[in-house]
């Protein structure tokens, strides 16, 4: 029910409102998905923002970590043969950078940093000790076994602080190929939803398409179906109330001022502008139908009598005030039953469709007869009219068929007129 509702308040939306609603709704569907995707987004500057700010620091400490223990080696080659103590000052200095650097890497990777602390402290300890003993007897002389001590330990240190450095590049590396991986899962997923989005905004776009050339193509069809068949009084279909039902509307209106004007235009043609009955124009055509059908018809010639001296005696207004009232009356009395012409100055004629009884046909006319007789035309009063009747039959000639009512038109005014003669 409220999709129904949703579906015609949409089909009401004009065509401009149409195509900007899929894009409104993409609009509306990128703003969610970024808000959704606020936490990848999130994840992602966090862990570049850990990288920038612990891991690549911890690399620094740790190369940093291997050039101070050859500056600490140094010192104690300089200390030694020059037998002087300030050279370990130095290395002090540069032993505790070492011990804080060793502690910051421990606190930003988490490696366990006290095997490779272990090995130094005793390199550096055994190393600066003996040294110090050197520069106080002002002697290098030395035992051979702790030199190679040294060096053992020196090596060791020195492979120990290239694997922790190692360590630390591993887990820099395992890092930030996390990120990126993150980075391009997120890039994926965005391209994804941007392809996706896109073919809902293109089938959307394209159906709204396909709508709009149906109505287009309904529009024509029928504009071109009212053209060609004549048919003004048809109308045209109420797509919707967008443009093409306001189009629609305007041309129905447009068809129907037509209509009016065309049916004006037709009753002009068709119908005697005084009395408003057809005209012999248009009764020439009737008969001409009624003639093909080759079915009977009863014909009926009716003249007002003495309507010339009413003329000369009351005037031509009065006499048409007359002829109005007289077709008003032969129009009420007979209806549908019958067509009603003028045929010419007081004189009409009246066709009955598929009637073979001229019984019948003498009895309708005589009823007619007797209501104009008691109607009180207007200054007159009194008027009278003959009637000549007749059937035409398929087998006459219609020239026949008038020629045989107008002989019983003239029997009537011969038998003194107000009456009805059937031939």
């Amino acid at each position: 029910m409220l999709f129904n509702k949703i579906i015609k308040k949409y089909q009401s939306f004009s065509i401009i409102t149409k195509l900007l609603i899929p894009q409104i709704i993409t609009l509306i569907f990128g703003i969610f998905y970024i808000l959704f995707t606020y936490q990848s987004i999130s994840s992602i500057s966090n862990s570049y923002t850990s990288i920038k700010q612990d891991i690549i620091p911890s690399i620094e400490k740790s190369t940093k970590n291997i050039m101070l223990l050859k500056q600490i080696s140094s010192d104690f080659t300089f200390a030694t043969l020059s037998l002087e103590d300030e050279f370990l000052e130095s290395s002090k200095q540069y032993n505790q950078t070492i011990l804080n650097n060793l502690s910051i890497i421990q606190d930003l990777t988490h490696i366990n940093v006290a095997p490779y602390k272990k090995i130094y402290t005793k390199y550096f300890n055994y190393t600066y000790n003996i040294v110090k003993n050197m520069t106080s007897i002002q002697s290098i002389e030395s035992n051979q076994d702790d030199i190679n001590k040294i060096s053992d330990f020196y090596n060791e240190t020195t492979v120990k602080f290239k694997e922790l450095n190692l360590k630390v590049k591993d887990i820099v590396s395992k890092k930030t190929n996390a990120v990126y991986t993150q980075i391009e899962s997120f890039h994926t997923n965005v391209l994804l939803f941007g392809v996706l989005l896109y073919a809902i905004l293109s089938f959307v776009t394209f159906l709204i398409y396909k709508r709009l050339q149906t109505n287009f193509t309904n529009l024509i069809k029928d504009i071109s179906s009212i053209r060609q068949s004549g048919l003004i009084k048809e109308k045209l279909a109420q797509f919707s109330k967008n443009e093409f039902g306001i189009i629609a509307s305007e041309l129905n209106a447009i068809f129907e001022d037509f209509s009016q004007a065309y049916q004006n235009v037709v009753d002009i043609a068709n119908k005697d502008k005084l009395t408003q009955l057809y005209n012999r124009v248009y009764m020439d055509k009737k008969i001409d139908e009624l003639v093909e059908l080759d079915e009977p018809f009863a014909i009926v010639i009716a003249d007002i009598d003495h309507f010339k001296k009413i003329n000369d005696t009351y005037g031509h207004i009065v006499g048409d005030k007359v002829l109005e009232s007289f077709a008003s009356i032969l129009q009420k009395h007979l209806k549908d039953k019958a067509i009603v012409s003028r045929w010419g100055g007081e004189e009409f004629l009246i066709v009955i469709p598929k009637c073979n009884d001229i019984d019948k046909v003498y009895k309708l006319i005589e009823e007619l007869r007797e209501k104009i007789e008691r109607y009180d035309f207007p200054e007159v009063h009194n008027v009278t009219a003959s009637f000549g009747c007749t059937i035409h039959y398929p087998s006459n000639s219609f020239k026949d068929t008038m020629h045989q009512a107008d002989k019983a038109l003239y029997k009537a005014k011969e038998l003194g007129r107000n009456c009805v003669v059937k031939f």
